[in-house]
């Protein structure tokens, strides 16, 4: 449903399938999971929430390394308006 819900750009439904997704099923690709909720989130424009389950995602077991992230983090916060925090999450 949450990618259902960001093709038709209803973000925060789409955040909370992901939410609900991740109860529903813990553990099971979690840091997919949390990575397309903050880009909902971030799509909202409820930038706190997006740093939030991006971190959550950099925390769960994923392959590859957190470079996309990273760059996903620092983008939610200097859209925050907060840019000089911004560069402590490359």
């Amino acid at each position: 449903m949450g990618e259902i819900y960001m093709a038709l750009e209803r973000f925060p439904e789409a955040a909370q399938a992901y939410t609900t997704y991740l109860t529903l099923r813990p553990g099971m690709l979690d840091s997919f999971a949390q990575e397309r909720r903050g880009d909902a989130y971030n799509s909202a424009g409820n930038f706190t929430e997006a740093i939030s389950a991006y971190k959550t995602a950099q925390a769960a077991p994923h392959i590859g390394d957190d470079t996309a992230l990273q760059i996903k983090i620092a983008q939610a916060v200097a859209s925050s308006g907060e840019y000089y925090f911004s560069a402590r999450y490359v």
